[in-house]
């Protein structure tokens, strides 16, 4: 099983993270979690058991 993480630097904690893939909303599932580090600040967004069609340009949106 292969994983994948992207990470992004969040300075503010109690937001809603929205992952996007090429435009498009990604919701968690069975091959996409998020996970936060507290101490870190840490966003990441874990791909298991990537394949090529997970290519693209992934963005993460916060809101609170």
């Amino acid at each position: 099983m292969f994983a994948h993480a992207i990470r992004s630097y969040i300075t503010i904690l109690f937001f809603k993270f929205t992952w996007y893939k090429n435009g498009q909303p990604l919701y968690e599932g069975n091959r996409f979690t998020t996970k936060y580090d507290i101490y870190t600040k840490t966003l990441t967004l874990q791909v298991l058991a990537a394949r090529p069609d997970d290519l693209g340009t992934y963005k993460v949106q916060a809101t609170n």
